[in-house]
């Protein structure tokens, strides 16, 4: 599953909504109840409160090292004129 978390959208907002849902559903001990994730290819998947507690995080940490990449990059002087090559990204 792919995550997406595309600025023009309200992806990180959505991943954070469902991410409280999960919590609260862990805390309540219901490990039942699924919680619908559409995925950067329209798919639709069906995930238990801890899986999607650990997508969440995944997703988060995929974000994080999508900053590193951009603070690295950009600390270089100068610039390389590849900066968006798919090689310097996750």
């Amino acid at each position: 599953m792919e995550a997406q978390l595309r600025p023009e959208t309200d992806d990180q907002s959505n991943l954070m909504g469902q991410l409280l849902k999960a919590q609260s559903l862990i805390a309540a001990s219901d490990l039942v109840t699924l919680i619908k994730w559409r995925d950067g290819a329209n798919v639709e998947h069906q995930l238990t409160a801890p899986q999607m507690v650990d997508f969440a995080f995944k997703a988060g940490e995929w974000k994080t090292l999508v900053y590193e990449r951009y603070w690295a990059v950009k600390a270089l002087n100068p610039i390389p004129a590849d900066y968006a090559d798919d090689v310097r990204w996750p």
